[in-house]
């Protein structure tokens, strides 16, 4: 059994992901995006950004999540999960990164340190441990060369794993320090 699905946040909207809203200060936005970098969402007009109109705030942190469920029936011998993205952060300072937890587990893990997948994940474009912000934390950082596709995979049991789990949830952070250098985010 094969389950596919795209979020374009236009037509399902919240069917599957969900802005954080126990962070008070969160800026992500679902929106068309003007700003001169960020100008327009690959699956126009809107986009999911942080702030569709403004520079990311000093120490800030927001984030957004999907929940991944699998479908009745289905064995879910490999998940992929892509994205098209761009980036606006101030280098080695601030950034965007991307964390999984399983079921209702308490704590959130980085995405290129998950260990629970059965064989291993296949990444793509994605940051590595080397690419680090203030705190130390893997992440996205600098400014994207235009849009980027990035893509990670678990193979043999996306979002379950032994014991088997009902779902997946991966959410999207972006933090910032204390230094305003007046640049996008991301979209």
């Amino acid at each position: 059994t094969i389950f596919t699905d795209f979020i374009d946040f236009e037509t399902n909207n919240g069917q599957y992901f969900s802005i954080d809203s126990s962070q008070t200060f969160n800026i992500w936005q679902i929106g068309k995006p003007q700003k001169t970098f960020l100008n327009s969402s690959y699956s126009s007009p809107n986009g999911i950004i942080t702030d569709t109109l403004n520079d990311y705030p000093v120490n800030n942190i927001s984030s957004f999540q999907i929940q991944v469920h699998p479908s009745a029936g289905n064995c879910w011998g490999m998940g992929m999960m892509y994205f098209y993205h761009k980036y606006d952060f101030e280098q080695k300072k601030d950034g965007g990164y991307i964390e999984v937890k399983y079921d209702y587990d308490t704590t959130w893990t980085n995405i290129i340190f998950d260990t629970d997948p059965q064989v291993g994940t296949y990444a793509s474009n994605m940051y590595t441990s080397k690419d680090t912000i203030k705190g130390h934390i893997p992440a996205f950082t600098g400014t994207s060369n235009g849009w980027v596709r990035s893509e990670f995979n678990w193979r043999w049991q996306i979002g379950v794993k032994k014991p088997f789990h009902d779902f997946l949830s991966i959410r999207f952070t972006m933090k910032s320090d204390s230094n305003n250098t007046n640049q996008e985010g991301w979209l």
